[in-house]
């Protein structure tokens, strides 16, 4: 019986050149086939099993990792002539389980895998575009719930850029979501194939609102409300004031005397005291009043304190 190391050629031009025990190709060694791949590493019965490294130059791929019974099994890296790599788990030949796959683009998803495609959770990153996505994949497409952001270029507005939350089907944004715009705008409600569509709620930057009902993106009931023009002062007639904004009055001109000061008085609430819900609506008005101070300081303290480029880490919220 064949057994210890030799060389065995097939009529078809293969070779196999190490361990042979008791008639069979078990143990380490070589595989060289006429198209010109090769493999070397642990055989077993004749097949790779163990770990090994294959190599097949003219489609361009090397695989250096674990083996079941000839097909790549367990963890292991495949690397493409065209610079992308797969760093993960296989399960008889296919990418299945945890894993990352780096593109030759930048680009790389980083997660759960079955049958050779992105499936189950997992977070994708478009260097190329700025974009990000995590959240559930079925067949390489975004399908379930999941966060989809359009990254800042910079690591300044870590909050102030375009955001959706909620669900996806093959790819598109469909069912119940919440859209975040980066000038402070906001829509929640539904959606079909990436269209505003259904019932809805817009948030416009001002604070004004819509709810009802949408059409391909479209609010269809809106209303624009037209604002009342007083009538004009009499030759003489000075505006009147009650005595409770004489306070905010002054303070208003003591902060145009100091352009550094920012002052936000209380009678600006006041008149809302009887309602908590006017009184949000009011301190949302005010802090878009303030809008652009806001994102200046942003600016300003994010690119102090933070480290990373990672979106999760940041000084300040929108809110």
């Amino acid at each position: 019986m064949l057994h210890g190391k030799g060389t065995f050629k097939w009529t078809d031009g293969t070779l196999y050149k190490g361990e042979f025990r008791e008639n069979e190709i078990t143990g380490k060694g070589t595989y060289h086939w006429s198209d010109g791949s090769t493999y070397k590493g642990q055989v077993m019965n004749g097949l790779r099993h163990g770990q090994g490294t294959y190599i097949n130059t003219e489609e361009g791929v090397e695989y250096e990792g674990q083996w079941v019974n000839g097909m790549r099994d367990g963890y292991g890296e495949l690397r493409y002539k065209n610079g992308s790599v797969y760093q993960g788990n296989w399960q008889k030949g296919m990418k299945w389980g945890k894993g990352k796959m780096t593109y030759a683009s930048g680009n790389f998803y980083e997660g759960n895998w079955e049958n050779n495609k992105r499936n189950g959770h997992g977070t994708m990153n478009w260097v190329t575009s700025n974009e990000k996505y995590t959240g559930n994949w079925v067949d390489n497409l975004q399908s379930g719930f999941g966060t989809h952001i359009w990254l800042d270029s910079s690591t300044a507005y870590k909050l102030l850029r375009n955001r959706y939350v909620g669900y996806w089907h093959n790819g598109l944004r469909h069912g119940k979501g919440t859209f975040y715009y980066s000038n402070g705008s906001k829509y929640e409600g539904d959606w079909i194939e990436n269209y505003k569509q259904g019932e809805g709620k817009f948030t416009f930057e001002d604070g004004t609102e819509y709810e009802g009902p949408f059409e391909k993106d479209r609010m269809v009931n809106r209303v624009i409300p037209q604002r009342p023009v007083s009538p004009p002062l009499k030759k003489g007639q000075v505006e009147p004031h009650s005595p409770k904004t004489k306070a905010s009055l002054a303070a208003r001109k003591e902060v145009e005397a100091n352009p550094y000061k920012r002052l936000l008085d209380i009678s600006d609430l006041t008149e809302y005291e009887q309602n908590p819900a006017d009184v949000e609506k009011e301190v949302q008005n005010i802090m878009l009043r303030y809008n652009s101070e806001l994102k200046a300081w942003y600016n300003k303290y994010a690119r102090k304190v933070e480290a990373t480029k990672s979106e999760e880490s940041f000084a300040m919220t929108l809110r």
